[in-house]
């Protein structure tokens, strides 16, 4: 037996020295990048907004706070909070996981998205064909013409939309979710691409009618109408609680311009 037992000391230097369950719990939270998504909910969402807001008292236990919160510090706390959902058994199977070659391929964002969109290729290609469509017969695409229409000025449903009606056949309910009297503010502006866009801000009570419209109009185009003409057919990508919308004109410099003397005056009565 003797041999035996010296060669396995003999082996000891060369295996290393194994792993604790605390050392194991450490590279799990290293590799899952554990310290960092809870140093940022500490800090981005409680420290930093306490900051500005607190007495100078307070504020110097804020900075204790945040003093203490070292690295090693998160880490143990961290190990601690985690080893009381895991079991030894569990930490190893991460431990495993986690030191494995496949965890290598799928914590690679861009390689495991590759790898799944295969899986999908027809599915996308279906998907392209049929965002191409929609882009076909937007109804913010550049050669848009103004439609006319027996309304007043406002902001209308559009009762029979589809991707790929034609946009001079639009049908509209009779009476305007929103009338240019809701308007508290518009003035022309410039979007970050050189557009010539519509500002506009409505009043709270034209507000609250806007966002119903647009929350059940969600994904769907609503008609802007002035001076009897479908001016624009914004689609509503989520519903609008603010108020405040901006919208695309290809139009002039002084079809704009009137537009917005128009639904000024109107705000004014």
């Amino acid at each position: 037996m003797k041999p035996i037992i010296i060669l396995a000391l003999a082996l000891l230097p060369i295996l290393g020295k194994a792993q604790s369950q605390s050392e194991k719990m450490d590279t799990i939270i290293f590799k899952l990048d554990l310290l960092t998504i809870e140093k940022d909910r500490i800090f981005a969402s409680y420290i930093e907004p306490l900051k500005d807001q607190l007495s100078e008292s307070d504020r110097v236990k804020l900075i204790n706070i945040e003093n203490s919160l070292t690295d090693s510090n998160l880490y143990d706390r961290l190990n601690k909070g985690l080893s009381t959902l895991f079991s030894s058994e569990e930490v190893n199977d991460l431990y495993n996981f986690v030191i494995s070659p496949a965890f290598h391929k799928f914590s690679k964002p861009q390689t495991f998205e590759q790898a799944m969109t295969k899986g999908f290729a027809d599915i996308y290609a279906e998907l392209d064909s049929l965002e191409n469509k929609i882009q076909d017969f937007s109804p913010e695409r550049k050669d848009f013409i103004p439609i006319p229409v027996e309304r007043s000025d406002g902001f209308y449903a559009v009762k029979n939309y589809t991707q790929s009606i034609d946009l001079q056949r639009v049908e509209l309910v009779n009476d305007a979710a929103v009338n240019s009297r809701d308007i508290e503010h518009v003035e022309e502006d410039f979007d970050y691409a050189g557009n010539r866009v519509l500002n506009i801000r409505l009043k709270k009570d034209g507000a609250e009618r806007f966002f119903n419209l647009t929350r059940l109009n969600n994904a769907k185009p609503i008609a802007i109408v002035v001076d009897k003409k479908i001016v624009a057919l914004p689609v509503i990508n989520e519903p609008i609680k603010s108020g405040k919308l901006t919208v695309v004109l290809n139009f002039s410099e002084e079809a704009i311009k009137e537009i917005v003397a128009r639904l000024g005056n109107a705000s004014a009565l």
